[in-house]
């Protein structure tokens, strides 16, 4: 659904609303040339979503936990404090490079599983 929707909003019959109904031409510019960054994420956000889904069903919580968690406990600061100096554009954009690292977060989880080495992370998590 996410990936749908973001294709409607980013088409280009959307945005003439926005400088129909927004007056400030400032306004009407950073959504013109922001939303398409931010609408990008949404793409990685059904990724992520159904690898955490998916980690869930094969019974692998701790890898699904940390797939879950890592957003807003360890990029989101992260990834604010070094795109602050970019002001707007930098939070336009952080959504979409958090949503990405979430991606490939997820995909090292699952090659690891795929290859077996789940078992001696998730116990080394455990005793920590």
């Amino acid at each position: 659904k996410s990936v749908a929707f973001s294709t409607l909003i980013m088409g280009k019959g959307i945005v003439p609303l926005v400088y129909k109904y927004f007056n400030c031409q400032f306004t009407s510019s950073l959504y013109y040339n922001s939303l398409p960054y931010y609408f990008t994420g949404f793409f990685f956000v059904s990724i992520s979503k159904v690898m955490a889904s998916y980690l869930y069903s094969i019974n692998k919580k701790m890898p699904a936990n940390i797939l879950t968690l890592a957003e807003p406990i360890i990029l989101t600061p992260i990834i604010y404090l070094i795109l602050s100096p970019l002001k707007t554009d930098g939070l336009w954009i952080s959504f979409a490079i958090i949503q990405f690292s979430l991606v490939i977060i997820g995909l090292i989880i699952l090659l690891k599983i795929k290859r077996g080495e789940d078992n001696e992370w998730v116990s080394n998590c455990r005793q920590a």
